[in-house]
């Protein structure tokens, strides 16, 4: 049941924006458009051009949705459906990094519910933002630098911590504390 338990929070996360369904129609919403016209170039052209009213870096986060307009065809559903996916992503790897510490079944169910179903969580799910992309990296991030503290000899954690904390710069420049944090 344990084994299940890990993604039930993920996958009601996933069940409740379903039966919300904004995801289905296809307009922008807040500055979506300006990672769109990114994600929509690369996709086109193969060339990244960057919009000047997104972040400076948004690399994972265009790179995913480009990949998303090649698969599906350019469209803010599309775009916002593969948020969703790493939204929920975003809230597995949450609830494993509780299991890292040792937290109980339920309180780690119940705290990725708190996660997945805030309301600005929920919003920025259904968008195209870079906030989800850069929650996930910096969660994956801290899951594996926690790993790598818990047993150094695992030296794999490390690269991977280190992995995941450059997609999270990559997406959002706040991100360089993570590696600089764990140090300390």
């Amino acid at each position: 049941m344990d084994r299940l338990a890990k993604y039930s929070a993920a996958g009601l996360f996933l069940a409740f924006c379903a039966s919300l369904a904004p995801w289905t129609f296809d307009f922008p919403l807040n500055d979506d458009w300006a990672y769109a016209l990114a994600a929509r170039a690369l996709a086109a052209t193969g060339r990244l051009t960057l919009s000047d009213w997104g972040s400076a870096t948004q690399l994972p986060h265009v790179l995913l949705g480009a990949l998303s307009a090649k698969i599906f065809g350019f469209s803010f559903a599309a775009l916002r459906a593969a948020n969703l996916l790493v939204a929920a992503a975003a809230v597995f790897v949450f609830v494993r990094l509780l299991e890292e510490f040792e937290i109980g079944p339920f309180e780690r169910l119940a705290a990725g519910l708190a996660l997945a179903l805030n309301p600005l969580y929920l919003v920025l799910a259904n968008s195209f933002m870079t906030d989800i992309h850069y929650l996930f990296w910096m969660l994956a991030a801290c899951l594996f630098y926690v790993r790598n503290i818990k047993d150094p000899a695992v030296a794999r954690a490390l690269w991977l911590a280190g992995a995941c904390a450059a997609a999270a710069y990559l997406t959002r420049q706040l991100a360089v504390a993570l590696p600089l944090a764990f140090t300390a």
